[in-house]
């Protein structure tokens, strides 16, 4: 069960920063279709749930401790090496997104510049960094309760205190940019570029799992 759920937190921990980088991911990708967008959560869950446990799966097969395992054997030995190139750039596109993200609220919050906030969550990303395998993930799965915790209280208080009706709020909703033109493309290419970042944590924590059912199971 532990490594169940160490999976599943560092699975559930990368989607979150990843698909909330900006903070404009869930209006274009789903609030921007109104109701529609419901469906579009839905069939995004599906497919991350289908996709995790697939990776999951193939990486404690491979007991991977690269993701780049897991690409050659998806994508074979010529296709591997540029996907794991753009992979490269594309975590290094999230994590510039999400340090700029961390230095514009710390200015927000605590009136610190936004260069020393970002610097500061750079040199505390490193020092997280330099710990062991193990203890990466165990840091990442940890936090994860807590963030699902927030984001559910949230979502209640916000219910629970609207002053506005549910059809005003659904036009509000469509009043919103939409990254597509139709609700399902969104929750499909929401769904790709995130499960492409998670191939790296998927296969390397999935890897130090012995047993593929707890993998599989975490990846779900």
């Amino acid at each position: 069960m532990k490594d169940v759920l160490k999976i599943a937190g560092a699975f559930v921990g990368f989607l979150v920063g990843a698909g909330f980088a900006s903070g404009q991911e869930l209006l274009q990708f789903f609030v921007s279709f109104g109701v529609w967008g419901l469906a579009g959560v839905a069939l995004s869950t599906a497919a991350f749930i289908f996709l995790g446990m697939t990776l999951a799966n193939l990486g404690s097969e491979l007991q991977a401790t690269s993701h780049k395992e897991v690409v050659r054997a998806i994508c074979g030995p010529w296709l591997s090496k540029p996907i794991d190139l753009l992979m490269t750039f594309f975590m290094l596109a999230i994590a510039v997104v999400m340090l700029a993200g961390a230095g514009a609220l710390l200015e927000q919050k605590l009136g610190l510049p936004v260069a020393w906030g970002s610097a500061l969550v750079t040199l505390l990303v490193i020092a997280a960094t330099c710990l062991k395998l193990k203890k990466v993930l165990t840091l990442i799965s940890s936090i994860t309760p807590l963030l699902i915790l927030v984001a559910l209280g949230i979502a209640i208080y916000a219910l629970a205190t609207r002053e506005t009706d549910l059809t005003t709020l659904n036009q509000l909703a469509l009043d919103q940019n939409a990254a597509t033109s139709h609700w399902a493309l969104g929750a499909m290419l929401y769904v790709s570029y995130n499960i492409f970042g998670c191939v790296a944590i998927l296969a390397i924590s999935s890897g130090a799992a012995k047993d593929r059912r707890k993998a599989t199971w975490g990846g779900i």
